[in-house]
């Protein structure tokens, strides 16, 4: 299987828009002037987002209580874990916090982090979460490097969602780069 960048669909890869599954999935598009797609499919999962009855777009993003515990279920607060991400500029000291904050928005909706904490060779110009997909659980499997002085890290995780049609999980190594001081989500291979 080719690379491909998670955006938390939570659906098996199908690129063929007659898969039945052409509104959770969509091209990776690129600008002129940006770095080219790694080798293989790049395909981004990208749910289409609900909109209001005047067209407009209608974002989630459901801030948990800062003494709730932390949706990445790393143990800690949301306020001490990935809330100080998410709510502020403070930015992730390792790939695996990065990696724990970006589920975290997922879980709350906050599609703008997820674009923000994007490396740019990767990132796509946008994209929206699905409002019916709920995730629920993280468990980190495995960290390689990515620490406060690395520059490369991957984490292979596995996240579990709930949706209209039931629940499912995913399972994915993804790669981070730490630019500028700042570690960037690059890309991931799914695994069934």
């Amino acid at each position: 299987m080719g690379r491909i960048v998670w955006t938390g669909a939570g659906r098996p890869l199908r690129p063929e828009s007659g898969s039945g599954h052409g509104r959770w999935f969509q091209r990776c598009g690129r600008q002129a002037g940006e770095a080219p797609a790694p080798a293989g499919d790049h395909w981004i999962r990208a749910p289409i987002k609900s909109r209001s009855d005047s067209g407009e777009k209608t974002p989630r993003v459901a801030y948990p209580d800062k003494d709730a515990r932390c949706p990445c279920l790393s143990g800690e607060t949301y306020g001490a874990c990935c809330g100080r991400y998410l709510e502020s500029d403070a930015a992730p000291p390792t790939a695996e916090s990065l990696m724990r904050s970006r589920f975290t928005a997922f879980a709350v909706g906050d599609a703008a982090y997820l674009l923000l904490s994007w490396h740019g060779g990767s990132r796509p110009d946008s994209f929206e979460l699905d409002q019916t997909l709920r995730w629920y659980r993280l468990d980190i499997l495995s960290t390689t490097a990515g620490g406060p002085l690395d520059t490369e890290g991957a984490v292979e995780f596995r996240a579990y969602f709930k949706h209209d049609d039931g629940a499912g999980s995913q399972r994915e190594r993804s790669r981070f780069v730490r630019t500028g001081g700042r570690w960037f989500y690059l890309d991931g291979v799914v695994d069934s």
